[in-house]
């Protein structure tokens, strides 16, 4: 607010897209009263006007070069929060690392995780795309990360690809991955969470035991 009344603009880097969403709804309503302008910028969601708006929530789309803020005066990351990330097949490994180093959140690539009685492990990438990897490491990628949470009550992975052979293959075909697939059949985890096709997101299948969710932009809330 006080860099507001001196006409100066402030940033707001939230390390996912959803909770950047949630930042701006609730800190959109909460400053309404002030008439201080809120904008939102991430990857898909870009209606902040970067040359009036007096706070602007989002992700690392912030940092683009051809992003120009003309009066910025402050930059607030948000830390403190468990958040995860794997890297997209457009992405890459080294900004994958690059985000968690700057958001100082966990790296969940060829890693695992452990919070009380769930255990998360992670590939990202995919077998097409920006450092594509093989099937056959992504299936040593998640074995390897797996064998730290097998003893674990909940066993979670977290990968960008999807699995060959799921519903998602009818709405993309082709586009799945057998490592994968493989890695589940044998292993069955109790989750593997996934993206890669956007318009699959919600979209909820089996392997066995496991169940396989593509959480999309707007995630999904777990329960067990």
């Amino acid at each position: 607010m006080v860099a507001s009344k001196n006409k100066y603009q402030s940033v707001w880097l939230a390390p996912t897209e959803i909770l950047a969403n949630q930042h701006f709804e609730n800190v959109s309503e909460l400053l309404a009263p002030y008439k201080i302008k809120v904008g939102l910028m991430t990857a898909a969601n870009k209606n902040a006007n970067l040359e009036k708006d007096d706070l602007i929530i989002g992700t690392h789309a912030l940092l683009q070069k051809d992003v120009e803020i003309p009066n910025l005066a402050l930059i607030i990351a948000l830390t403190g929060k468990k958040v995860l990330l794997v890297h997209g097949n457009h992405d890459g490994l080294v900004l994958g690392q690059f985000l968690s180093d700057f958001y100082k959140v966990k790296n969940l690539h060829a890693q695992h995780s452990i919070y009380y009685d769930v255990g998360f492990f992670g590939c990202g990438g995919a077998n097409v795309g920006l450092d594509a990897m093989s099937e056959e490491e992504i299936f040593s990628t998640l074995k390897n990360g797996f064998r730290y949470v097998k003893n674990i009550k909940k066993k979670i992975a977290v990968t960008h690809v999807h699995p060959d052979g799921t519903i998602v293959e009818k709405i993309a075909p082709g586009f799945g991955s057998l490592g994968l697939k493989n890695f589940i059949e044998k292993y069955q985890p109790d989750f593997v969470l996934c993206g890669h096709v956007h318009e699959a997101a919600g979209i909820e299948d089996f392997i066995g035991k496991t169940k396989v969710i593509n959480v999309g932009r707007n995630g999904k809330i777990l329960e067990f």
